[in-house]
């Protein structure tokens, strides 16, 4: 099911930062089930590049691998919250236990998810809430 909460002539942006193909791969899919025609998709394999994206794009949402190459995951998470906060930021694994889920989220993340076990209606869920929670943070400020 798409997200009813944008409209289709404007899509959303989206980065999607992560060094590994195979997942990266899974949540494309993943988004463009959820955003169909209204995604714009950017992707990068590191935090560096990310970062340098997002100095020139602003982006509604962030999705970011907690296995990073070039930094701790939950510092990627804090440096993103730094570089861009108003943007939503999911946090996502192979696998997450409750201990990482809760750090993440405590370093900025909205939503964290262990991509091994995600369906298409937790990923759209997920998505929701992030995009919901930077939304009320940015009417806060």
């Amino acid at each position: 099911m798409p997200l009813t909460t944008f409209a289709a002539s404007q899509p959303t942006s989206v980065l999607l930062i992560d060094p590994e193909r195979r997942l990266s791969l899974k949540l494309q899919d993943l988004l463009f089930g959820l955003f169909q025609e209204s995604l714009d998709l950017a992707t990068a394999c590191s935090l560096r590049d990310g970062i340098t994206y997002l100095c020139t794009h602003q982006v509604s949402l962030i999705l970011i691998s907690l296995a990073v190459s070039d930094y701790k995951g939950l510092d990627a998470v804090r440096a993103l919250r730094l570089t861009m906060p108003d943007s939503s930021l999911i946090a996502y694994g192979a696998a997450v236990n409750e201990t990482l889920r809760l750090d993440a989220i405590r370093a900025g993340a909205h939503e964290v998810l262990s991509i091994a076990e995600i369906s298409a209606d937790a990923f759209r869920l997920a998505a929701e809430c992030a995009l919901a929670r930077a939304k009320i943070r940015q009417m806060d400020t």
